[in-house]
Order: C-alpha cells, then structure tokens, then sequence
C-alpha cells in the first residue's frame, strides 16, 4: 500500500512538472512572435532555436522555423539594403525561403563581381556555382553561365566552358548571353574535333559519330565542317561493314553518309553498283552451268546492297525463264533416252536437238551428234567408215598415204601399186576396219585401223598406220 501511494505521487509530480515547462515553452513562443512584430529579430530568432529544439517533431515546430525563416529574412533584407553583402549572404543562406533566394542571386552577383576586381577568380566561380545550382529559377542564370565561361576559358578549363554553353543553348536559347558565347566557344571547335577524328581512326565509328553530333547540335561556325565529317564517318563505317560483307549495314551506312555529306553519293553508289555487279557476275556463272537456284539466291543478295534493283530483277527472270526452260529439256531429253534405248535413233536425235535448243547443255549437242552417227551407222557403216578416215585431222590420213604412195611411184615407177580403200566390219558393235595396201618390189605397206562408228575414234593397227595418222 504504501509503494502504490508513492508511485502514485510521483506520477503526479511528473504530470506537474511537464505542465509547467510546456508552459514556459509556450511563453518563449509567445515571447519570440513579440519580438518578432517588434523587428527586434535577434532575440526573436534565439527564441524560436530554443522553442524548436524542445518540440521537436510537431506541427508547432514547422510553424516556428517559418517565422525564424522570416526573421532571418528580414535582417538579410537589412544588410542588403546596407550593401552588406557578406553579412547579406549568410543572413539569406538561414532564412532558405524562395523570396531569400529572390534577393539571394543578386547578392551573390554582387560578391563575385567584388571578387573580380581583385582577380580572385575561384571566389568568383564559387559564388556563381552557387546560384546556379542552388538557385535554377533566378533571372540572373544566362548572365552568369556567360560569365562563368569566361573564366573556365581563363582557367583552360575548355571542357567545363563548352558544357556551360551547352547549357545555355538548352535552357536559354533566346538569352543574348547565348549568342555571344558562341565567338569565344568558335575557336575550342577544332580542338573538340582531334577527339572524335582519333576515335574513327580506332574504327569506333558510332562512338565518334555520337561525339561529333554532340558538336553539331550547337549553334557554331564550324556546323557545317561537322556535318561532313559525321558523313565521312558514315562512309568509312559502310568500308568497314563492306570487308565484313555486312551488306545491309554497308547500305544504310552509305545512305547516312550521302545525308550528312551531298559529295559522297557518287563513290557510295558506285560502290554499291560494284558490289551489285560482283552478285550478278556470280550469279551468271551459276546460271552458265546450270546451276539455276543458286544464281538466283546470287542475284538476290543484290537487292542487300540495291533493294528493288532493276538490272537484279531482270536477271532473276531470266534465271526463272531459263529454269523453266531447263525444266522442259530436261524432260524432253529424257524422252530422247527412252527412244534411243528402243532403237529409234532419228527420233531420239530429234529429242535431243530440241533438247539442246531449249538448254544449250553440251551433253543434249552430243547426243544428237551420237544419234546421227548410229543412224549413219546403220545405213551406210563402210561409206561411214571412210569418211572418219578421210575427215580425222582435216585429211592428214589420206595425205600422209598418198605422199607415200607418190614417194614410192617416183622411186619404183610402174612396180608400185595400191589397193582401194575399203571398210570391213569388225569385231564388237559398231567397229569398222578400214584397209589400204601398197605394193612395191623393195617395199610394202598394210594399212589399217578399227574405226568406232559411235564414237567417232580411230585405233591404228600398226606401226605404219600409226605413222600414218601424225
């Protein structure tokens, strides 16, 4: 009993105690509002510290660094109108309002020009820095970009300089800081453009097409001389993907060239036309052997380079037309076979000569001169036999027989004499010998040779024959 009346004293005691402060806490609030309305704005400030550091997390807390807010406020706007503007700065840096920042940039403007005119330019850039990080909205901005580039180009802080005049194209296009910024960033430009050209010559063409784009997107002299050289960038880009044989690459990178830089369309097109060209060649050396699908696959990969190409069009026609017409042959030379294999030579000769029209295929010209000789063969072997004789190598059978046969006349006079050409079968189908003698008292010679009548192929059958045929 006597421990649960003491608790409960002391609860009591507590209660008390916490009344009287936030009483006493109330009258500095009270009393800092007074000196406030007062303009006595020290005493006031202190006031509102203590009160904000005992009611911490209330709504009364936000209320209180309000009024300290304005309070500081007020004593900035004092020094200010005192051109005080050390103590100005700090006063307006508390009070971190948007009517504190509305007198704030000027205040900053004035210390850097201060700072100016004794050549202290890292206070100067400080003070810029300032208000353009910190106050973005502030009119003065433009001003102070323009300055600020200035003294990075004092600096030969080139970099820095051309990302202020970035910055002010972007947000302050209309300002006439803008404007004249651009004689004093003119002269950077060649310098900025050793970067990007390195960088194509490590064959980093999109890496440098970026760079020099980023140049060009700015207003400056060398806009033009930028422009051109992102299309050279484009054009050795296109060369690059041309050893790769990237052929669509190659075309779309030809194409960004010729748009950045009006002089280069015509060795881009001629390029193109040359690879063009290689297709088709490739292509017609398919379609000269027959090869039709892959000469058309070929003439295809011309529309990579020339999409809808017209000579490219007209070559797959054909390659489609002359498969077509192989397609034909094909069956009508297989219908020659058919007709050779029943015996019925001029019919199949008839066949392969059509086929051979249509195709041009050198076996179908053949056939057709095979079935000839089988029907020859069959009509007239002997006569036929002869006349391969006579025929072999323009005649020089019958010319080296009869300069002998006139040798050995002029030798032996009327002791010499010669038997009459004749073909007599031989063995195995189709084989002829063909026979000549000559006679003389010293000297004789028995000429032969087996003839193929298909084949059209002589065989000597002797030594003499042999001599014969040379």
């Amino acid at each position: 009993m006597i421990i649960r009346k003491s608790y409960f004293k002391l609860i009591i005691w507590s209660s008390v105690f916490l009344l009287l402060a936030g009483c006493a806490s109330n009258d500095k609030f009270k009393d800092a509002r007074k000196y406030s309305s007062e303009g006595n704005y020290v005493p006031a400030i202190m006031l509102y510290d203590r009160y904000i550091e005992r009611n911490q997390h209330s709504a009364e807390q936000t209320i209180a660094e309000l009024e300290r807010s304005n309070c500081y406020y007020e004593l900035g706007l004092q020094a200010y109108s005192k051109k005080n503007w050390v103590l100005a700065d700090r006063l307006l840096f508390l009070a971190n309002s948007d009517k504190a920042d509305e007198l704030a940039d000027n205040v900053h403007l004035e210390l850097a020009l201060r700072a100016a005119e004794f050549d202290s330019i890292d206070v100067e850039l400080k003070h810029y820095d300032y208000v353009i990080e910190y106050i973005p909205d502030s009119e003065l901005v433009p001003l102070m970009l323009r300055s600020r580039i200035d003294l990075y180009l004092q600096k030969n802080q080139s970099v820095s300089a051309w990302l202020d005049y970035r910055k002010l194209w972007d947000e302050f296009a209309d300002s006439p800081e803008a404007v004249s910024a651009t004689d004093v960033i003119n002269p950077l430009i060649p310098w900025f453009l050793e970067n990007p050209r390195n960088i194509r010559n490590n064959g980093e063409y999109q890496v440098a097409i970026a760079e020099f784009q980023l140049y060009a997107d700015y207003p400056t002299s060398y806009r033009d001389e930028i422009i051109r050289e992102i299309g050279l960038s484009y054009y050795q880009w296109a060369m690059s993907d041309l050893k790769k044989k990237k052929y669509v690459s190659m075309r779309e990178h030809f194409s960004l060239a010729v748009a950045h830089d009006h002089d280069l369309k015509e060795d881009s097109e001629n390029i193109k036309s040359e690879v063009r060209d290689e297709f088709i060649v490739e292509g017609d050396e398919f379609l000269e052997t027959g090869e039709i699908e892959q000469a058309i696959e070929s003439y295809q990969k011309s529309f990579m380079v020339i999409p809808d190409d017209t000579l490219a069009k007209q070559k797959i026609v054909q390659g489609r037309e002359q498969h077509r017409r192989f397609a034909q042959a094909d069956s009508i030379f297989a219908q020659g076979e058919k007709q050779e294999n029943r015996k019925e030579y001029k019919k199949a000769k008839e066949l392969y000569k059509e086929s051979y029209k249509l195709s041009g295929k050198k076996i179908a010209d053949n056939k057709s001169k095979q079935m000839d000789n089988y029907i020859r063969a069959e009509s007239n072997p002997d006569s036929f036999a002869l006349e391969i004789i006579r025929d072999y190598q323009k005649g020089i059978i019958k010319r080296n027989v009869d300069k002998k046969l006139a040798g050995m006349v002029k030798e032996f006079g009327d002791q010499v004499s010669s038997s009459d050409w004749k073909a007599v079968y031989s063995y195995g189908e189709f084989n002829f010998e063909v026979r000549v003698d000559i006679f003389s008292p010293s000297e004789s010679y028995y000429l032969a040779w087996r003839v193929n009548l298909i084949e059209r192929t002589i065989s000597p059958l002797n030594k003499d024959s042999e001599n014969m045929m040379k």
